[in-house]
């Protein structure tokens, strides 16, 4: 069934998964603010599902302009249900809020196959991380993802590699006199951000958690395949991939290494798991093992939602 409604791409299937959405805001909200209800939080709150929701359209927006998939909507569906899967992600603003930037960086990315307005298009993807970095700072190394575009499509104007510099200092020098004229709190935010550790006690802890378990187990599953079946792709898509395979590595390191206790920061790794993940579920030869895959993903990710809860 739900192969065959999100099989062909339909702006019914939007409205499903923000329903699905909506459904876990509404079971997470009522668990956060079931001691006392506050304006200010709720408000923040329901931002974070505005934002998601908005993320799910981008998603499905980067899916087709990659030319990873032009007829099918798997890619959201799968995307809703790992919001479900790590629950924390649903309460954590500044990381949704950076995610998002990260996405409208990486939406400037995958159009650099045309080469036009590649200059714009990769100052505009760096004014777009800088931005993300104010508010999870170790979002920062998404950088690698601009210079990584940039080698792949092999440009020979050298300028291409300074243009990621400009944007991160422009960023630099505005968030800058804003903290000295206005409110020199936020660099000390960005400051307490800046703290990178790698300790692998703390991140087996982590992956212990079933969530983050199932995620990691999936993440896998869906890389090897990707790698394995890469060349079965036209030249165009396979660069698309490269670029949607080095952010969920990216992703990856970002949660490796940060301080966070939470998986919120798994955040950064759904929407480039969905996208490939989307191309797992069209490689399955037969509909009931792809109606098969999605339930079982769906009936885990609504365990882990109730062990949340």
């Amino acid at each position: 069934m739900i192969t065959n409604i999100f099989s062909r791409s339909n702006p019914m299937n939007f409205l499903i998964c923000i329903a699905i959405l909506l459904l876990a805001f509404i079971c997470v909200w009522l668990k956060a603010y079931q001691s006392e209800f506050d304006i200010a939080e709720s408000t923040v709150y329901l931002s974070s599902f505005v934002l998601l929701a908005f993320s799910i359209f981008l998603i499905d927006f980067i899916v087709k302009k990659s030319n990873l998939n032009k007829s099918d909507n798997y890619a959201i569906i799968l995307f809703t249900f790992f919001l479900l899967l790590i629950p924390e992600t649903l309460l954590d603003f500044s990381v949704i809020l950076s995610n998002l930037f990260v996405l409208l960086a990486f939406r400037r990315l995958v159009s650099l196959h045309s080469l036009i307005h590649s200059k714009q298009k990769i100052l505009d993807a760096s004014v777009w991380i800088s931005i993300a970095a104010i508010f999870e700072f170790w979002s920062i190394l998404f950088f690698i993802l601009i210079f990584v575009s940039i080698l792949i499509y092999g440009t020979n104007d050298f300028r291409n590699w300074f243009i990621p510099f400009v944007g991160f200092f422009a960023i630099t020098i505005i968030v800058l006199l804003y903290a000295f004229m206005i409110d020199y709190s936020l660099i000390e935010y960005v400051q307490n951000n800046a703290i990178l550790v790698f300790n692998w006690e703390s991140i087996t802890e982590r992956f212990q958690v079933y969530s983050s378990a199932i995620f990691l187990a999936i993440t896998i599953l869906f890389i090897l395949f990707q790698i394995l079946y890469i060349r079965n792709y036209l030249a165009t898509v396979q660069n698309a991939i490269k670029k949607v395979v080095a952010l969920l590595a990216i992703g990856i390191i970002v949660y490796l290494f940060s301080d966070q206790k939470n998986n919120s920061l798994l955040l950064y790794s759904m929407a480039p798991l969905s996208m490939v993940g989307s191309n797992f579920i069209n490689s399955l030869n037969r509909d009931w093992i792809k109606d098969a895959s999605l339930y079982l993903l769906l009936i885990l990710s609504a365990v882990s939602l109730y062990l949340y809860l």
